[in-house]
């Protein structure tokens, strides 16, 4: 075989198995968490006295970050707690709202929400509210106030429909620089959580302010901004889900000190968001 020949050969055989990386890429990261509502429900439901529901994203979802559900079913479900992971990769305020009825019918006795970091990369970047529409069915462009509307939509149908006490998260910090320009909207959506939690009179879980003074007292020089676009995070699902990196071996790769790749969260990070909610939970009673 020539040389022009085999390079051909060589050329074809990477795409090959770079089509096939992608495919199986992708795939898992549109795999449900294995507690979800679906499989909660399907599996005959109500197991423990106490039925937790954590909503939102990828961040909860917990296969491209830390699994801080996850963590909390080991630590208290010999207390009698059962948690149901309502966490879908990419979703915005929006698509948790469209999913409420999954929600309801796990009657849950408590709700935890973190949803709306999608919201605000898609306000803070063309691409990605291009992408929200095409992959997520948003049906408009994202902005504070349509937000608002959607997460107040969402509680005061949960309220309604269901027995649940519920919380409200504030966002987690993009990268390791709290106030670069992309917190200062993590900020004002985060505030805009803490002040719909204080209107309806429910819980307020301030991952935001958390993970901000903790980068704050101990700084690296320079700190690690954020990195927006598709790379970065197309980089660390092909390090999670081919080479089998943990989140916190993509984090100190990346030089992140509460994130992986700047959004999801690692053990360091997660476990601010565990204690978060496991205190809210030892408070209700």
């Amino acid at each position: 075989m020539g040389r022009g020949r085999k390079m051909i050969a060589v050329a074809s055989v990477l795409g090959a198995l770079g089509g096939a990386s992608w495919l199986y890429c992708r795939a898992r990261v549109r795999r449900l968490p294995p507690n979800c509502p679906a499989r909660f429900l399907s599996g005959g439901g109500r197991r423990a006295s106490r039925v937790v529901v954590c909503a939102g994203d990828s961040l909860t979802h917990g296969n491209l970050g830390f699994d801080y559900v996850g963590a909390l079913a080991r630590r208290l479900g010999p207390e009698g707690f059962s948690f149901i992971n309502a966490g879908v990769n990419g979703d915005l305020a929006y698509n948790l709202w469209k999913r409420m009825d999954s929600i309801v019918a796990c009657h849950p006795d408590h709700i935890v929400v973190l949803i709306g970091i999608n919201d605000v990369l898609a306000l803070a970047d063309a691409a990605s509210m291009k992408r929200a529409g095409r992959m997520k069915g948003v049906p408009r462009p994202v902005d504070l106030e349509w937000f608002r509307d959607i997460m107040l939509n969402l509680v005061r149908e949960s309220k309604m429909r269901t027995q649940a006490s519920i919380a409200l998260c504030s966002l987690p910090v993009l990268g390791d620089d709290p106030d670069d320009s992309n917190n200062d909207l993590v900020a004002l959506f985060s505030e805009s959580i803490r002040s719909i939690a204080a209107d309806e009179g429910i819980g307020y879980l301030p991952l935001f302010e958390r993970m901000s003074d903790s980068l704050r007292a101990n700084p690296w020089s320079p700190p690690t901004a954020f990195r927006p676009g598709r790379l970065p995070l197309c980089r660390a699902v092909f390090q999670r889900f081919i080479l089998g990196w943990s989140v916190d071996t993509i984090s100190g790769n990346n030089r992140y000190r509460l994130t992986s790749d700047g959004i999801h969260l690692n053990s360091r990070g997660g476990w601010m968001m565990m204690e978060l909610v496991e205190n809210w939970l030892r408070h209700q009673g």
